[in-house]
């Protein structure tokens, strides 16, 4: 599994941006006020995720005072840690269109409290891309160590059994 690419992260924040953009413009009087209370779900997400990442580090380590953690649960944090950095993105660039679009006119109290729960739900959407960042940064397996050089490319173990075995 690949890491995920910050600039594929902002190219769908881009996006998703310029879409809501362009819907908001063409409907804004027809849509509902932006509820201020829904971006709380993404940074309650992004605080438990930026936690769940100091705890598994601790554990990856071996710290004392830690457990041993299980391969498999590594590898589903793995995903979760990325689909939140993916959903982070779709919600900045959503948000921040929202933002962008009604911070022309403050005057409005409508376009205010959108503009409150706009920037509330940019900044959330922003904290869950760096929790899943950070997450999924955590979790990767570490390289060979430093003072060990790894065997050569065609180095085959039973090959040099057998070849130790017929000298004999």
């Amino acid at each position: 599994m690949k890491p995920t690419s910050i600039r594929f992260l902002v190219a769908v924040a881009v996006v998703v941006g310029a879409i809501v953009y362009i819907v908001v413009a063409l409907s804004y009087g027809d849509l509902p006020p932006v509820p201020v209370f829904a971006p709380v779900t993404l940074a309650f997400l992004g605080v438990a995720e930026l936690f769940t990442a100091a705890s598994v580090q601790a554990r990856l380590q071996h710290q004392p005072g830690t457990r041993p953690i299980d391969p498999l649960v590594v590898a589903r944090l793995v995903a979760l840690a990325k689909a939140s950095s993916f959903v982070g993105a779709l919600a900045f660039g959503a948000y921040g269109a929202i933002l962008g679009y009604v911070a022309q006119a403050l005057d409005n109290p409508h376009k205010s409290h959108d503009a409150a729960a706009g920037g509330f739900g940019a900044a959330a959407g922003l904290l869950l891309v760096i929790a899943g960042l950070v997450l999924e940064r955590v979790c990767r397996v570490p390289g060979p160590p430093d003072d060990e050089p790894p065997p050569p490319p065609d180095w085959d173990p039973l090959r040099d059994w057998h070849q130790e075995d017929r000298s004999r």
